[in-house]
């Protein structure tokens, strides 16, 4: 997979101004021939200059702007860029609303959800939300309806596993949703590949709560649901407190490498994979080319992730989003809608590697073996449970940062019972947030 950063990122000033074709094009100049002006076009498509605010993920922001050169070319328009790192984002953009100088566009990785007065809401603006794959709509929708983010990139939370070891251990690893086995299924037979193979872990999980949600929503809890208006605490309930429960055993049986969930380690779960010393690893999309460049001494695979009474996947990725306050809000629609059209996205989306959060493009590969590896990934797009849109937009870290995890941590640790950390979690979040306690 050929995924060269442009050297242009690379040289670029943090402050960048593109006029398409020309240098010297005013942002209401029309193209010099209005024939080569696609038909499709309206006539009363907006002109100006297009402020972008983007953070340094440079390939996927070098694709961006090949797209929005296509779209001045196409439409006289003119855009310049504003390039921060990833970390300074929100810092950035409330000194930018503070002064009034807001961008008209913007990359966004949460802002949004975190501040959604400062957005507008892409469905009273009557965008054409259709587009995108519904699992992964709901997950970014608002329980009040409102959608102030739309993706550009979809990552995935999905199973790697080493299919060397799975051979020799006799084990067939499931590949289609119908196939997938239960948490259960994947512990028993992960036993079987340690004993038969000798290998150290029967798999690694990042020490992330987005890996541990999949086995929280797979047996059908949550942190969070809707109430009214505001939020009830459920992260204490009694399948969420049983689940705890479950990866407690799984983690002191030796399945998993208890010191990275009990927080007694700096080891990265990845290394345990990648160094044979786990047979499954538990991490997401994002992992893809790191494992392709590094893994040579064994086969590895992707497999379908496992489910509880259902099962779940949960997706990251940068999303788009148009300030409240941007001065070419309509310049900034017109753009997206160009940009989420079926051929456009679709040259986008193969570029930059990604799963496509639009349903009509499908990502394609050169290499057979990668596109069936995405192919398997992809797949579990559709398995974004409910449950995680409230837990999305109620965004309990805003509020305890990382005390969910850490609740979690001290119950593998054997500090406390999956009960009284659970209950101390709920307790902080209702002291930071007054909202309800179910349990």
């Amino acid at each position: 997979m050929k995924r060269a950063l442009a050297a242009m990122l690379a040289a670029m000033m943090l402050l960048s101004f593109t006029a398409c074709n020309s240098g010297n094009k005013t942002p209401t100049e029309t193209p010099s021939n209005p024939s080569e002006t696609p038909s499709d076009t309206p006539a009363e498509t907006p002109k100006g200059n297009l402020e972008v605010l983007i953070t340094e993920e440079s390939l996927e922001n070098e694709q961006l702007m090949a797209v929005l050169d296509k779209w001045c070319a196409e439409t006289g328009n003119t855009y310049e860029t504003q390039m921060i790192p990833y970390n300074d984002l929100e810092t950035k953009f409330r000194a930018m609303a503070k002064s009034g100088e807001v961008p008209d566009l913007m990359t966004n990785t949460g802002l949004a959800k975190r501040q959604p007065e400062s957005f507008i809401d892409f469905k009273a603006e009557g965008f054409d939300l259709s587009v995108f794959t519904p699992a992964l709509l709901a997950g970014d929708t608002l329980p009040n309806g409102e959608v102030k983010s739309v993706r550009r990139s979809v990552t995935l939370t999905n199973v790697f596993y080493n299919k060397d070891l799975f051979e020799q251990a006799g084990i067939t690893a499931p590949t289609k949703p119908e196939e997938a086995w239960t948490w259960d299924e994947m512990i028993e037979n992960a036993k079987v590949i340690m004993e038969k193979t000798g290998v150290k872990y029967g798999a690694a999980m990042d020490f992330s709560v987005a890996r541990y949600n999949n086995l929280m929503y797979g047996y059908g809890g949550s942190i969070t649901e809707a109430d009214g208006d505001s939020y009830k605490i459920t992260i204490n309930s009694p399948q969420n407190v049983a689940t705890l429960e479950k990866f407690i055993s799984w983690n002191n049986e030796g399945i998993f490498p208890k010191a990275i969930w009990a927080n007694a380690t700096s080891d990265q779960p990845v290394d345990y994979f990648k160094n044979g010393d786990a047979a499954m690893l538990f991490s997401g999309s994002w992992q893809y080319d790191k494992l392709k460049q590094d893994i040579s001494a064994f086969d590895w695979h992707i497999m379908v992730s496992p489910k509880g009474d259902q099962p779940s996947a949960i997706p990251g990725g940068s999303s788009l989003a148009i300030p409240a306050d941007a001065k070419n809000k309509a310049l900034a629609l017109d753009f997206l809608t160009y940009f989420y059209k079926t051929e456009n996205f679709e040259a986008y989306n193969n570029a930059v590697v990604q799963i496509s959060p639009v349903e009509s493009v499908s990502l394609t590969l050169e290499d057979p073996l990668d596109q069936e590896r995405f192919d398997l990934i992809s797949q579990e797009s559709t398995f974004v449970p409910a449950a995680y849109a409230i837990d999305n937009a109620s965004d309990n870290e805003k509020y305890v940062g990382s005390a969910y995890r850490e609740a979690i941590s001290l119950a593998v640790a054997g500090n406390k019972t999956a009960q009284q950390a659970l209950d101390d979690f709920a307790n902080a979040l209702n002291e930071a947030t007054g909202w309800t306690k179910a349990y």
